[in-house]
């Protein structure tokens, strides 16, 4: 991706976020439209502590709780996306992202993204033949990978 089109997916974003407090009526400051930038930058999951001191490393000044609010606001707004990936705390991901659904290791943390269109394809349909109108959808997988079960990459 190109500088150009990561800030222009970077300013529809926050047009986004900036619609969502003005509807809520609640301030768009500086330090939210920061923390909103660093996130746009994550190129894959992340918790609130990783963020944290990411932007402590760009020397952005915010408290841990301005974070943690700004996190459920974007969350809320739909821009991030709280993702089960095992733990004890939140991971999070950029929903600027393609649509992909997660490989969980349960032994060494490993998240394997996969995009399968047959799989989103087949969720369609189930969705369809039960009449549901679904807002979003994340399918994890949990089990052990293959360097974990000394195979390497598993055979179907």
């Amino acid at each position: 991706m190109s500088l150009n089109q990561f800030e222009t997916g970077v300013g529809a974003e926050i047009e986004r976020f900036r619609c969502y407090f003005r509807d809520g009526g609640l301030p768009f400051t500086a330090q939210r439209r920061r923390i909103l930038k660093e996130v746009c930058r994550s190129a894959s999951h992340f918790d609130a502590e990783e963020l944290y001191g990411r932007i402590r490393r760009r020397r952005i000044t915010a408290s841990r709780a301005t974070l943690y609010r700004t996190l459920a606001h974007l969350e809320r707004s739909g821009v991030l996306r709280r993702i089960d990936i095992g733990g004890d705390h939140a991971h999070y991901e950029f929903t600027g992202a393609d649509h992909h659904e997660h490989l969980v290791c349960a032994r060494c943390g490993r998240v394997v993204e996969i995009d399968d269109p047959p799989l989103e394809t087949r969720v369609a349909k189930v969705l369809q033949d039960h009449g549901f109108s679904a807002t979003r959808h994340a399918v994890q997988v949990f089990g052990e990978c293959g360097e974990c079960r000394g195979g390497g990459r598993a055979e179907g």
